[in-house]
């Protein structure tokens, strides 16, 4: 039995078409199987470009989201120095309090809002100019002595070309602002602007607005459009702007 299988083995380690049929399926199979690995894996290929600018493109216009438990409760470093209750909170602070409940106003949107021209309303913007450290710039089409017992210098005031008008902007003392308010009641129409800066009154250079062609444009725009909301709400400064019907108050921060 033994020399038959020897002589079995033999005859097949002799078939050499045998070895090179065997050999053949061996390489076929092996060839098919990288084949269909490659052709699985084209799709993916192709996507991702166009699937990671998609993605990249929605970040950046709609921003990374980050899940809502995260920001409401951000992890804060206890080494880090900095406190829970510190930075953007969602809690208001005291002086924002204090100022809801001072003014009385509707809220139009996040940037507008909308208050009552009362005889109240004079003193409690003076209140909080003082308050916060501020000070009043006038700027209105009419002639500031109808507005202003103050007269005007070349040091406080600038006019810009507006049509065949001028555009007046008055730096204001602060007491100005109650007289202001109480002849704005009979006004002819154009909306009346009173921006708001921070600091010192002294230091401000009244030529520096006239200079800033981006302001310029923005109050233009806004006397253009009779002090339409949707275009006040395009500015980024603080802004009063006396009109029939109320008093319209953009970025107050409160």
């Amino acid at each position: 039995m033994n020399s038959k299988l020897i002589r079995f083995m033999n005859v097949n380690n002799l078939n050499p078409k045998s070895a090179v049929f065997q050999e053949r399926v061996r390489q076929n199979l092996a060839n098919a199987f990288i084949s269909t690995t490659i052709l699985s894996a084209i799709p993916g290929i192709i996507m991702a470009v166009p699937v990671g600018l998609t993605f990249g493109g929605f970040c950046a216009i709609y921003g990374a989201k980050i899940p809502k438990k995260l920001a409401e409760n951000p992890k804060i470093d206890e080494d880090s120095g900095i406190s829970e209750h510190s930075g953007n909170s969602e809690t208001p602070s005291e002086d924002e309090k204090d100022n809801n409940e001072f003014f009385d106003f509707q809220k139009i949107s996040p940037k507008l809002k909308i208050l009552e021209n009362s005889n109240n309303l004079g003193p409690q913007i003076l209140e909080y100019l003082e308050k916060s450290q501020k000070f009043g710039i006038l700027i209105t089409l009419r002639d500031v002595a109808t507005l202003l017992e103050s007269p005007t210098t070349s040091e406080n005031t600038v006019r810009i070309q507006y049509k065949k008008r001028k555009i007046k902007i008055v730096k204001i003392e602060n007491s100005g602002i109650l007289e202001m308010f109480e002849n704005s009641r009979n006004s002819d129409g154009s909306p009346i602007l009173i921006l708001l800066e921070k600091g010192n009154s002294e230091d401000f250079k009244i030529q520096n607005l006239a200079e800033n062609r981006q302001f310029v444009m923005e109050i233009k725009e806004i006397f253009e459009k009779n002090g339409e909301e949707k275009i006040v709400e395009k500015s980024d400064s603080e802004i009063l702007i006396i009109r029939k019907g109320g008093v319209v108050w953009a970025n107050s921060g409160f």
